[in-house]
C-alpha cells in the first residue's frame, strides 16, 4: 500500500539510515502493506555496499535503485525517478535522517485515507516532521503555511504530475512548492500532521551537526519555488487527469 521513497548518502549516515528503516518496521501492524525505494549514488560504494548488506540480512521489502550522482537534479532524479519506479497505492517522500515515532503508522494512515470520499483520487498527506511544526527559535510554526518536509501523494497524483515534486525546483523548495499546488484542491489534502509523526534529525530544527550530505542541499539549490504561470502548469495536470 505504501511505498516509502529514502535517498541516503554517506558512510557516515549509515546508522541514521538504520535506525530510519527500523523504526518504520517496528512500528507498523502489516510488514507487508510497505516497501522501501532507496537511491543511492554510483559512487558511494561502501556506504552502498553496507545498505546491501543490511537488507540482505533482513526480510524488508526494498528495491535499490543506483544512479550516478546529480547534485543539482535532485528532485528529477532522486524522489521522481524513485517515485516512478515504486509500487504503492501511496508514495512517501521521506530522507535516511527521519525516525518514525508513530506506532501502528499504517493502520493510522489506512484508517485516515480511507475516511476520504475518493481515497484512491488525488491525495495530499501531510505529516508532522518536527521541522515546520516546531517553534524553534521564533521561527514559528510552519505547516500552515509551507507544508509538510516529508508528504505523501496518490499514485493518482504522482502519475500526473510524473513524479512527486516539480523538477525545476531542484532541491530546496520542493515542499514547499507541491505544499502550494494543492491548495488550489483543498477538499484533497489530509492532515495527518495531527496523527503521524516523525523526528527530522536535522541542522534546520536544532537536533544534529550538519554534515557534507545535508550541505549539498544548500550548494546545489537554484530554483526554489515556480512562479505562478509554472505552478498553474502542476495544478491543470492535476484538474485535467
Amino acid at each position: 500500500m505504501f511505498s516509502l521513497l529514502v535517498p541516503t548518502r554517506g558512510l557516515i549516515r549509515l546508522d541514521l539510515f538504520k535506525s530510519c528503516v527500523e523504526s518504520f518496521v517496528s512500528k507498523a501492524v502489516d510488514k507487508n502493506c510497505f516497501e522501501f525505494v532507496v537511491t543511492m549514488d554510483l559512487d558511494d560504494k561502501e556506504h552502498r555496499a553496507k545498505v546491501e548488506e543490511y537488507f540482505e540480512s533482513n526480510d524488508y521489502n526494498f528495491k535499490i535503485i543506483t544512479i550516478r550522482r546529480n547534485q543539482i537534479e535532485f528532485s528529477r532524479d532522486y524522489m521522481n525517478h524513485a517515485a516512478q519506479c515504486s509500487s504503492g497505492k501511496y508514495i512517501w517522500a521521506l530522507n535516511d535522517d527521519v525516525e518514525n515515532v508513530t506506532e501502528e503508522w499504517d493502520r493510522v494512515l489506512k484508517e485516515l485515507i480511507s475516511a476520504h470520499p475518493d481515497p484512491e483520487g488525488h491525495l495530499y498527506i501531510s505529516v508532522d516532521d518536527s521541522t515546520h511544526t516546531v517553534d524553534a527559535a521564533g521561527r514559528g510554526i510552519l505547516i500552515d503555511s509551507h507544508g509538510s518536509c516529508f508528504p505523501m501523494l496518490s499514485r493518482k497524483s504522482c502519475e500526473a504530475m510524473n513524479g512527486l515534486f516539480p523538477t525545476k525546483v531542484n532541491v530546496w523548495g520542493a515542499d514547499s512548492t507541491l505544499f502550494r499546488i494543492f491548495k488550489h484542491f483543498p477538499d484533497r489534502m489530509l492532515r495527518g500532521v495531527d496523527y503521524v509523526k516523525l523526528l527530522h534529525h536535522s541542522h534546520n530544527n536544532f537536533t544534529r551537526e550538519q554534515d557534507e550530505t545535508s550541505q549539498t542541499g544548500i550548494n546545489f539549490s537554484r530554483h526554489c519555488s515556480l512562479n505562478f504561470p509554472e505552478e498553474q502548469v502542476y495544478v491543470n495536470m492535476l484538474r485535467n487527469s
